[in-house]
């Protein structure tokens, strides 16, 4: 999954078709299933059983997302690409916790030189993904897909997108304290497209900020933070997420000394549309997406406890 998507899953046209059209296919169909899953088939066969003895060896498969999505006017290419999916993750399966590895990556969209998304290169860097992963972590699929179909969570191995910058405040102390931040998002966490969440956003983000507290009397105050994200390049490729606004606020209120009741919120608004290739209307021509735009809200209460130190301090909220 590219990062910086926000993924969206377009249901195909339900259609009615003959199912005198598909029987007349049948000697197609049987064809279409030799070519597209018996080399694999033979390629398991031959060499697996070996791979087993000797507790050591690679096995890489490509398919497509026709194994999970199959086409009523393309039945023999469909079955071709199950059968092929089926019988490698059945065989992933039977050579678990050892240090053999088989695995197929299944590309839901036709790769072209041309595409941004799905070109030879992003396809090489998920087979170079397959193939760094260390045994008793092998998996058995891998899927290339920004419109995913199959929702997986990855394994977070470094969970970590790191913020840099630099801030400059100032306070009245009896009335309003004031922030101005420029902060510089670095990924340096995991990432791997085939996920739909990720530790990393891939992309390097700048925000500048502005927070204020007001604090009207010793009781009552109010509590907003204001970022404006300019999103880079996905790295690696021509996608970049457009600009967004987003806003958290608070409004806090002394139940008891030390004790506050608060309601707090979080908005997100994407200002433009996702692009790539410099071109804010890919989405639209190549999947059909009129808005890629983030909106994002949240509300709810919450409570914040204070020691009389002053050093401790806790707070919960629910949005």
């Amino acid at each position: 999954m590219e990062p910086g998507f926000r993924l969206k899953t377009i249901e195909p046209e339900r259609r009615e078709w003959p199912v005198s059209a598909n029987l007349a296919a049948a000697p197609f169909n049987q064809q279409q299933l030799a070519v597209n899953a018996g080399g694999a088939f033979t390629v398991l066969k031959t060499y697996l059983p070996a791979y087993k003895q000797q507790n050591k060896g690679r096995l890489f498969f490509t398919g497509g997302g026709l194994s999970t999505a199959p086409s009523p006017v393309l039945v023999g290419l469909s079955m071709g690409k199950a059968a092929l999916r089926t019988r490698v993750i059945g065989a992933a399966l039977s050579v678990q916790d050892t240090n053999v590895q088989v695995t197929t990556l299944t590309v839901n969209e036709v790769v072209k030189d041309d595409d941004p998304q799905y070109n030879a290169p992003a396809i090489a860097e998920q087979f170079w993904h397959l193939f760094n992963q260390t045994p008793g972590h092998f998996e058995a699929e891998g899927i290339y897909c920004l419109l995913l179909r199959n929702v997986r969570l990855a394994r977070v191995c470094d969970a970590r997108q790191h913020l840099v910058g630099t801030a400059i405040q100032w306070f009245d102390c009896h009335f309003l304290g004031t922030r101005l931040e420029l902060d510089v998002s670095l990924p340096i966490g995991a990432f791997q497209r085939a996920y739909i969440i990720t530790p990393s956003t891939h992309f390097f983000t700048i925000t500048p900020c502005y927070a204020f507290t007001l604090s009207p009397s010793d009781k009552f105050s109010i509590s907003m933070r204001h970022h404006l994200n300019y999103n880079f390049n996905v790295i690696g490729t021509h996608t970049r997420p457009g600009i967004s606004y987003n806003t958290n606020y608070a409004f806090e209120y002394a139940v008891l000394p030390g004790l506050r009741a608060e309601i707090a919120g979080y908005f997100l608004t994407q200002l433009n549309q996702d692009s790539a290739g410099g071109d804010g209307r890919y989405f639209l021509t190549r999947y059909q997406l009129a808005d890629t735009r983030e909106r994002a809200m949240a509300i709810g209460p919450g409570q914040g406890y204070v020691s009389p130190s002053g050093r401790w301090w806790l707070s919960t909220a629910g949005r």
